[in-house]
């Protein structure tokens, strides 16, 4: 096939930077959680379009991103002893037995 008749958009190397722009009908009803995920997204997709110019900076992306996980899942971590301190009438499944469960599900007497 001649190249004048193949459309770039047909190309596999073309950069589709339209799947990350948001309507603007749906940004008054977006929670905070769907505004913070888009931010960190936008924030990664530049990141991973610099880190993909060679090894190297790939390299780099990658131990960054490795310390990032390792640092969200200390807070993770950090979060739950938090709530198990703070906890007082809720009973998570790792907490508790079925017994206690039922305890507290069985109606007053």
């Amino acid at each position: 096939v001649d190249p004048r008749y193949v459309l770039e958009r047909w190309s596999k190397n073309v950069r589709r930077n339209h799947t990350n722009i948001s309507s603007s009908y749906d940004e008054p009803v977006l929670d905070k959680r769907t505004q913070r995920y888009n931010g960190a997204l936008s924030r990664s997709f530049e990141a991973c379009q610099v880190g993909s110019k060679s090894e190297g900076r790939t390299a780099i992306l990658h131990r960054g991103l490795d310390r990032i996980f390792s640092e969200l899942q200390e807070y993770d971590e950090e979060e739950k002893e938090n709530a198990k301190e703070k906890r007082k009438t809720t009973i998570s499944h790792e907490d508790c037995t079925l017994n206690d469960i039922n305890d507290l599900q069985s109606p007053q007497h």
